[in-house]
């Protein structure tokens, strides 16, 4: 493998990826962790990186729904970005409180997983994500109205 993201116009050495991780996880986790308030001035990252190998095409029951690996991963990142965006979202402005990354990994290869407009990219800002999604999704939402649950699906982005 020479290079983590062979169609990236910004390629990572995999010597250097595998360096970086190796160093990540000899990092030491205080009991008491560092913490510090995420602002526009102060913005922080999200890196998700999302096994894509032979495994994930096998069949698990996800939120009572048998599908692959693939798909409950799937459905559990594109929520986790749909409500970071959504957090970002103040009235008619979406703020750029952070950077959001995704990499896709199997065997000796790795790419990043951005479609569409954002192809391509290595970061992606929130407002990026709000002008651009791939596709509205059907999700079920449950809201606690007066004591009674109440079921609606949304379309949802991502």
């Amino acid at each position: 493998m020479t290079t983590l993201v062979p169609t990236a116009t910004n390629t990572v050495p995999a010597n250097i990826l595998h360096q970086n991780l190796q160093e990540a996880r000899q990092t030491t986790v205080k009991a008491n962790p560092y913490t510090a308030l995420i602002t526009r001035s102060s913005p922080t990252a999200f890196l998700f990186l999302i096994d894509q190998s032979g495994s994930m095409g096998e069949p698990i029951v996800y939120d009572g729904v048998t599908c692959t690996k693939a798909d409950a991963v799937a459905r559990v990142v594109n929520q986790t970005v749909y409500e970071l965006v959504n957090r970002c979202v103040k009235g008619n402005e979406v703020r750029r409180y952070y950077d959001i990354a995704l990499i896709g990994y199997g065997g000796d290869e790795a790419s990043l997983l951005w479609e569409g407009n954002l192809a391509g990219q290595n970061w992606v800002s929130p407002d990026d994500l709000y002008t651009n999604p791939k596709a509205f999704t059907p999700v079920e939402v449950e809201n606690r109205i007066r004591g009674q649950i109440v079921k609606r699906t949304e379309q949802r982005p991502y």
